[in-house]
Formats: structure tokens, C-alpha cells, sequence
């Protein structure tokens, strides 16, 4: 589940109601202000899959720990990924700082599509962004 807190915009994708109960209970929005910025961080239709070994000589499994989430997040704002344990925060963070692949989407910072980037260009972009933890003392 991925939202804003700083600007009103809604969760842009949920499979879960009860997520979405938690969540507008959880903060307050505040309301957008049209056209104030650019487009500095452009997520598209990411899903992250992982294969789960079944055994020696049997097929893997996918599973799919992050489905369809796109947002945007304009120049001077703040973004939070807020949700309930296990709901894919993490990796979701981890694909849009390239530390994880990701399955089909795009990620695209400051114009750049990020998903293309490698060795030295990639270290580069990741000098614009950071994530920053809850607890950072107990964030790995």
C-alpha cells in the first residue's frame, strides 16, 4: 500500500480493505496543490516477484510480493509506505532503489529510467534518493 502523507492522494493500490481502514485512520491528509512541482519520482505498474524452491527436482514457485503499484511523487515532497507487516514496504523501497529487481514496471527518476541504469550510472542516480526507516537503529 503506498500513499503520500504530505499530499491527498489516495492509496494507489490495495488488495486489501481492511489496509485502507487502517490507513485513513492513521493520518491526516492534507490537500494537493495542483501543478506546484515536477515529476521527480515516476513508478509504474511495478510487481516484484520471487521464485520459492519446492525441492530437488520439483518446479518453483512464484510468488508475487508486490502487485501493480504505481505512483508519483513531485519535486519538494515527502512519500511514507505505510501498511501492515509482510504488505511488500520494504521490497517495494528495495525495487525503486534498484537493490531488488523487478518483474515488469517502470521506476523512473528525475526523467532517468532507472530499471536501464547499471555499475557507475546507477551508483550515480543513488545519490538523489534515500530511504529512511522507522527505527533506524534496527533497519538493516
Amino acid at each position: 500500500m503506498v500513499r503520500c502523507h504530505r499530499v491527498g492522494c489516495a492509496v494507489l493500490s490495495c488488495r486489501n480493505a481492511h489496509d485502507t481502514e487502517a490507513l485513513e485512520s492513521a493520518a491526516e491528509v492534507l490537500p494537493v496543490r495542483a501543478g506546484t512541482a515536477e515529476t521527480l519520482l515516476a513508478v509504474r505498474a511495478v510487481c516484484v516477484d520471487f521464485s520459492i524452491s519446492r525441492g530437488f527436482g520439483r518446479r518453483a514457485q512464484e510468488l508475487r510480493a508486490v502487485d501493480d503499484v504505481s505512483f508519483e511523487l513531485q519535486s519538494g515532497r515527502t512519500l511514507a509506505l505505510v501498511g501492515e507487516s509482510g504488505c511488500g514496504k520494504t521490497t517495494m523501497a528495495k525495487a525503486v532503489m534498484q537493490l531488488q529487481r523487478y518483474t515488469s514496471g517502470s521506476i523512473h527518476f528525475a526523467g532517468e529510467d532507472l530499471g536501464l541504469l547499471q555499475g557507475e550510472a546507477l551508483r550515480r542516480a543513488r545519490c538523489g534518493f534515500q530511504m529512511v526507516f522507522q527505527d533506524p537503529y534496527a533497519s538493516p
